[in-house]
């Protein structure tokens, strides 16, 4: 999707394991960065300091890297948090809770972050998901499979362990019929 949204001409810089490179390759990434061998923060602002990017989508929910984007994030750029992960204690709900105050709403000139969080809530309505259809049949975004499960109790058992392993490649699905 983001090679569609970007064109030809722009750059998609994607991070994920070394064993994942060649497959967001093939599906239209620039760049891989090996998040397992580098500190992705660091890297994106020594790499990208001059050429920075116009949107930095976050699938994990990574607030350090959010703190860093100001040096590779254009000044109007938006940083878009499509996860966040709530811990089941409650210091770790506290910490995510403040954490998002202090993206928000904490000015710059108080040691908030000078750039555009978005919160992303998805609305997946009919008319949303035929648009998806339509650039899928298209071939203008392809999507990535990494199993399909039976909707019975094992098979829903399974996929919900192999997510929960985070080691999925591509999306995990249960057939509901055929």
């Amino acid at each position: 999707m983001a090679r569609y949204l970007v064109g030809e001409t722009g750059k998609v810089v994607v991070s994920c394991s070394a064993r994942n490179h060649e497959l967001v390759k093939k599906y239209g990434a620039d760049e891989a960065v090996d998040y397992t061998s580098v500190k992705l923060p660091s890297y994106l602002s020594q790499q990208y300091a001059a050429t920075r990017f116009d949107l930095v989508v976050d699938a994990v929910g990574s607030f350090e890297l959010f703190y860093a984007c100001a040096a590779f994030l254009k000044p109007r750029g938006d940083y878009l948090l499509m996860a966040l992960d709530f811990p089941s204690s409650l210091g770790g709900f506290v910490s995510t809770f403040v954490n998002l105050v202090r993206s928000c709403l904490l000015p710059a000139f108080l040691g908030g972050v000078p750039r555009r969080l978005k919160l992303s809530l998805l609305n997946f309505n009919g008319e949303t998901m035929q648009n998806v259809g339509k650039l899928i049949d298209q071939k203008q975004i392809r999507p990535v499979l990494d199993s399909i499960w039976e909707f019975n109790d094992q098979g829903i058992r399974d996929a919900y362990t192999k997510i929960m392993t985070h080691h999925a490649r591509g999306k995990v699905v249960i057939k509901v019929s055929d």
